[in-house]
């Protein structure tokens, strides 16, 4: 299987935050069983924002990679965390374009597209860690190197996804789709905000 490393989101900037260098943002979308959520998407070429604003329905396009950061509970501790790199964005276009020319109807006003939260990725098996051999949950890393491109992406595995990548070893090939979960808590008095993405469907031609 070709090395695949991209998301896909569409919904609706709550936020954003441009300086010179970088810029985030946030936006609300669907994460399954109705419940919304708020991921995080870094845009390194901060370009690629002029004109966009809060509010509005979009699609972001990317990919994923590892970055170290200060552990939210220790601060002399640096932990590992993916992060979403935007590679596009452009406006969330109507759904009745489907069915009608882009002459007849204006492209990006109106309507309410679905909302879309995809993460798919094809690699390498780099780690697995069950944190206790009765907890139904694993975490996969999974990562390739092209050239001096190095790229990993976390993945969390619940109930028979679990199961499944438990039987995985290092360095086998694997493909995992997945989507972008938010959640918070308060930890000394600060609101802190933490973002995973689920795996939904594992496969690897080393188990079949």
């Amino acid at each position: 299987m070709e090395q695949v490393n991209k998301f896909i989101l569409r919904g609706t900037i709550v936020n954003l935050n441009i300086s010179n260098r970088v810029a985030t943002v946030r936006i609300a979308v669907e994460g399954g069983k109705g419940i919304t959520n708020f991921p995080v998407i870094v845009f390194f070429d901060t370009s690629l924002l002029t004109g966009f604003g809060v509010r509005q329905r979009v699609v972001i396009k990317g990919h994923t990679q590892n970055q170290m950061r200060q552990s939210p509970h220790d601060p002399k501790k640096r932990v590992t965390q993916t992060i979403l790199v935007a590679d596009s964005i452009i406006p969330a276009k109507r759904m009745l374009l489907d069915y009608f020319s882009e002459v007849d109807i204006p492209v990006t006003e109106g309507g309410a597209p679905n909302d879309m939260n995809s993460v798919i990725w094809v690699g390498s098996v780099l780690n697995i860690y069950t944190p206790d051999e009765k907890n139904t949950i694993s975490f996969l890393r999974v990562g390739y190197k092209n050239g001096e491109i190095h790229r990993q992406c976390d993945f969390s595995c619940f109930d028979r996804i679990h199961t499944y990548v438990r039987n995985l070893e290092l360095g086998q090939e694997v493909a995992v789709v997945g989507k972008v979960t938010t959640s918070s808590k308060e930890i000394n008095g600060q609101t802190v905000y933490y973002q995973n993405i689920i795996a939904q469907d594992v496969f690897s031609p080393s188990l079949e």
